[in-house]
């Protein structure tokens, strides 16, 4: 006999199936002018934000909102950068010791950036 919380989970499951893809066009959609000029530093801090878990290269794409080739691309940059490592056995990315300093240097850059700013 299938329990409540099982039900519930299918339910859930089947509507996040079917509304997918009409939120993330809808998201996209809204979010498109912003991430159209993104700079290079801030797809690099999204990716290795995303990699602070052990992640494959699907969940780097949609986390940075990239193609393949252009996921290619940046992590080629940040492997060969030692900000990013790959490990063949379990085929995912993890961010290295380097690659947090990065990040920590990058976001202060920015905090300081919109200070001056505003």
């Amino acid at each position: 006999m299938i329990s409540e919380s099982q039900i519930n989970q299918l339910v859930l499951e089947s509507l996040r199936r079917k509304y997918h893809d009409y939120i993330s066009y809808h998201w996209y959609a809204f979010w498109r002018p912003v991430l159209k000029n993104r700079t290079n530093t801030a797809i690099f801090m999204e990716l290795l934000e995303c990699a602070k878990q052990d992640v494959t290269m699907t969940k780097l794409m949609h986390s940075g909102y990239l193609s393949y080739e252009m996921a290619k691309r940046y992590l080629d940059v940040l492997q060969k950068n030692k900000l990013l490592k790959y490990d063949e056995g379990y085929k995912n990315y993890s961010i290295t010791e380097k690659g947090i300093k990065f990040l920590s240097l990058a976001r202060r850059l920015n905090n300081l950036m919109a200070h001056k700013i505003n």
